[in-house]
């Protein structure tokens, strides 16, 4: 981890800092011993460290009370440590003075410590009582005071106080608060289950309470959601959609109708870190972005960072996606799904023994054979599936694991003949094994290892094995440790290890002489090694600090091949590397800062600082908002890290007497080394496609604004993000500066809930985003009888607007205290049938005279021929729901 010269440097400072004296009476002092002395005196306590350690004691008899007796257990231990911990009931301290440990008689402190220096420990886990969930994100304070803490991600807490009689608060949205009183006399374990409120609030608890305020300062930097908030967003042909229905939060932006890609506050859309229990998806999409991935009724809690995400994440630019499946309920069996004309989702989980043990399992696939005989084209083969899993056992109070798996598969294929098939298909595929142990009160612990892999085929000729394939693959282990230190101060450090393989893309074909006539792109395989620290401290009633530092170390290896190339991008050198043969390493440093202040209760204004290194990168040879042929690629030789800088100020206002909540929050975001391709990249099959990208900066800024209404019949939000996403690469577009292709200015999000009892809810969605930047042709010339486009600056156009409202309404056909219940949903994805454009292209139209002619003349309005194209207008959609 350390250079030489690093570690030199460090030595010597030590050497300077110890004043270059008793140096050898600190190696005695630090020589580990170990004694058993039970009830003897401290003369014959001293004896027996000199004959262990060969320390001298100089003492006067007359103020050391060698008679007293004294008792040590000790293994293993410093000298120094024994000799503090003997001396300390009798007030006597000790000096160095010529190779003798001089001890200087003190008063003997017999008496008590006071009460107010001594602190217990109340631990444990909070669940709710019907299925035995663990609750992320438990409020736990100390009723009337501003003292408490959060639950992590596995429900754990710890909370340390004074001895004394107190009144536990455990508080969870949408479940019914807890008080338990407690006469605190010693550490205490316990674990709290919560029961579901009647009320079913879908997002914050808004409380007439006060006091409870300093909760949002605890998470201040972060977004937590619930799944039942989002799966309630009128989704595409009535699929619920946790990643798409992320557009309502202020900063995050669809790329539009078709597309899973988002971005967040001016970052690409591979800037984005999806974690399912802590393994990342590399491509979240179903049906070629229609759909994502993920069951949504498997998702238990989804935890957002726009870019100032704590010191254990990182990896990506731009943001954080955190969700957590379900564990399975632990009290009863339960079973839910739907059915709709695109899919069919069906749940089932139970414990396997009752407060022990539990799984889950889910299942969705799709019903799209409609759309084939729709067509008349029997042999369109359409689908996608996902399937999720999960087992959770309590080993004892300080264990427990679960095991995580899940595999989302995508096929989209034509058979044109008897026996020839072509088409595509790709497949995410992860499992985690995670390992909760409590060490003690304190200190709690998450183990974790996880597999990741992601497939994307073109099959050529699918019956002949011949297809064109490329993959990353991903393992990792990592430990994180949580320390309570105190009720107002937390550490967490941990280690994380990976191993990366990607492979841009290659033709593998049946036929061995025809595949010796192929080129071969090098594969790539890299190793990470990152360590991190981070602290969240309460200071007084109005200050939250939250900061860390995270050090990634990136090495990449053979065996591959590295080309090296001169300012031109022709090739100079080639050099092959052996299996595990290191090509070149990268160390990093990522300051971590959040400060929030609490001027008065329910507000705040938060100030946070961010960076991010990012080592992988996508490789696109489409500017499609469909998943099109992607690569994943390691920074290395020839590719830089990717780096962003993130400043953010934000004001915060809980009013709290009528239940609204308002937010304004301005960003600045620096990103160094970003991708661009060159005119006319040529990204596929290509061994020299480093060669095609060159680096540039991309400044981007902007206001998030929004208000809440959180309680009552009528719910929602209204949204409103003004910003801005500006590219300068020097050796593109003659150096000037233009919009990102996710550049929007302007984006409005407004969502309305309203509750008829327990029969009838209508939701509604309206978004709106500024049209997307494309680049047109400015005129044609004719060259040898050809006309040939020409072009002035990058992305000097824009697609119109995009603006749609979607509306669903959902019946419950069964009573609230019946155990079945089932609902019917019926919902309209863009009400008003308006079609947006997804892309703009200018097609050769034939003249009068018979001729082809390509429209890009402004002289001639006539030869102007545009041609958009949207892919969803009105589409209706009927769900049923269940749940037993």
């Amino acid at each position: 981890m350390f250079s030489s010269k690093a570690l030199r440097r460090l030595l010597l400072i030590a050497f300077l800092l110890s004043g270059f004296a008793g140096v050898s009476n600190a190696q005695d002092l630090n020589k580990k011993i170990t004694l058993k002395l039970s009830d003897v005196t401290l003369r014959q306590a001293l004896d027996e460290i000199h004959n262990s350690s060969g320390l001298l004691f100089s003492y006067n008899p007359s103020q050391v009370p060698l008679s007293d007796k004294v008792s040590v257990n000790c293994r293993n231990k410093p000298t120094r440590d024994v000799l503090n911990d003997l001396f300390k009931p009798f007030g006597i301290t000790y000096s160095i003075v010529e190779k003798q440990v001089v001890l200087k008689g003190g008063k003997k402190t017999n008496e008590p410590v006071p009460a107010e220096q001594v602190k217990y420990t109340i631990s444990g886990h909070v669940t709710d009582s019907a299925s035995g969930e663990v609750l992320i994100g438990t409020a736990i304070y100390i009723n009337g005071t501003t003292t408490g803490v959060i639950a992590n991600n596995y429900g754990f807490y710890s909370l340390s106080l004074p001895p004394g009689k107190y009144e536990l608060v455990y508080s969870f949205m949408g479940f019914n608060k807890k008080i338990i009183p407690i006469d605190l006399k010693q550490n205490e374990q316990i674990s709290v289950p919560l029961s579901i409120s009647q009320l079913q609030m879908e997002a914050v608890i808004v409380s007439d309470k006060d006091n409870e305020d300093w909760r949002d300062n605890l998470r201040a930097g972060m977004i937590s959601l619930e799944p039942k908030v989002l799966q309630q967003m009128p989704g595409f042909a009535g699929e619920a959609d946790p990643i798409k229905s992320l557009q309502a939060v202020p900063g995050i932006q669809s790329q539009g109708d078709g597309s899973s890609y988002f971005f967040v506050r001016g970052g690409k859309n591979d800037q984005n870190l999806i974690l399912v229990d802590e393994a990342p998806v590399y491509n979240a999409s179903h049906l070629f972005g229609f759909f994502t991935s993920m069951v949504p009724d498997a998702v238990k809690n989804i935890d957002i960072y726009k870019g100032d995400a704590p010191a254990q994440y990182g990896g990506r630019l731009s943001s954080v996606i955190d969700m957590q499946l379900k564990d399975g309920n632990m009290e009863r069996f339960g079973l839910n799904g739907s059915s709709n004309l695109f899919a069919n989702t069906l749940a089932l989980e139970a414990p396997f023994k009752k407060n022990v043990s539990s799984f889950y399992v889910a299942l969705r696939t799709s019903n799209l054979g409609w759309i084939s005989r729709s067509l008349n084209r029997n042999n369109l083969i359409l689908g996608f599936s996902d399937f999720n899993s999960k087992l959770n056992v309590k080993i004892n109070r300080n264990n427990r694991i679960f095991l995580t798996l899940y595999g989302g598969l995508d096929q989209y294929f034509v058979k044109s003949a008897a026996n020839h098939t072509s088409g595509i298909n790709w497949s995410n595929n992860l499992g985690t094994l995670r390992w909760n142990h409590i060490f003690n009160d304190k200190l709690f612990c998450n183990t974790t290892i996880y597999y990741s892999r992601y497939n994307y085929f073109v099959q050529i000729w699918k019956e002949n094995s011949d297809y064109w394939d490329s993959h990353i693959y991903q393992g990792s282990v990592k430990s994180d440790f949580s320390w309570f230190f105190a009720p107002n101060l937390t550490f967490r450090i941990g280690l994380d290890l990976s191993g990366f393989e990607s492979e841009p893309g290659n033709i593998r074909l049946n036929n061995e002489t025809a595949q010796a006539l192929l080129p071969v792109v090098p594969a790539y395989r890299s190793g990470s090694s990152t360590i991190y620290f981070s602290a969240e401290q309460k200071i007084g009633n109005k200050w939250f600090l939250n900061y860390g530092l995270r050090q990634p170390v990136w090495r990449n290896i053979g065996e591959t091949t590295v080309y090296y190339f001169d300012e031109a991008y022709n090739v100079t050198d080639t050099v092959s590397f052996k299996t595990n043969e290191e090509i070149n390493k990268f160390r990093c440093l990522e300051p971590r800062l959040t400060i929030t202040f609490s001027p008065l209760t329910g507000r705040q204004i938060k100030f946070s600082y961010n960076r991010n290194n990012q080592f992988l990168q996508i490789l696109s040879s489409s500017i499609s908002p469909f998943n099109g042929i992607e690569s994943w690629v390691p920074a290395g030789t020839n590719i830089n890290i990717q780096r962003a800088d993130q400043i953010s100020i934000g004001y915060f206002d809980r009013l709290l007497k009528n239940g609204f909540l308002f937010s304004a929050e301005v960003y600045y975001k620096l990103m160094r080394n970003q991708l661009d391709y060159v005119d006319h990249a040529n990204l596929l099959l290509n061994p020299l496609l480093e060669a095609e990208v060159r680096n540039g900066k991309i400044n981007a800024y902007g206001v998030e604004l929004m208000a809440r209404k959180n309680s009552g019949a009528l719910t929602g939000w209204i949204s409103y993000t003004y910003s801005r996403s500006l590219v300068n690469t020097q050796e593109l577009n003659e150096g000037r500066t233009y919009p990102a292709m996710w550049d929007r200015p302007h984006n409005v999000s407004l969502h309305v809930s309203w509750t008829n009892g327990h029969r009838w809810k209508l939701t509604a969605n309206w978004i709106y985003l500024t049209g997307m930047p494309v680049t047109t042709p400015v005129g044609y010339y004719t060259y040898m009888n050809h006309l040939v486009p020409v072009y002035d600056k990058i992305h000097n156009s824009r697609l119109p607007d995009y603006h749609r409202l979607d509306i669903s309404v959902t019946l419950a056909l069964s009573k609230a205290s019946r155990k079945w219940q089932h609902y019917l949903e019926f919902g309209i994805y863009n009400f008003y049938g308006r079609h947006n454009p997804i892309s703009i292209t200018f097609n050769k139209i034939v003249d009068d005279n018979g001729n082809f002619v390509l429209p890009a003349d402004f002289s001639d309005p006539v030869l102007i021929n545009p041609v958009t194209t949207a892919v969803a207008g009105f589409i209706p959609s009927l769900t049923y729901r269940f749940r037993l």
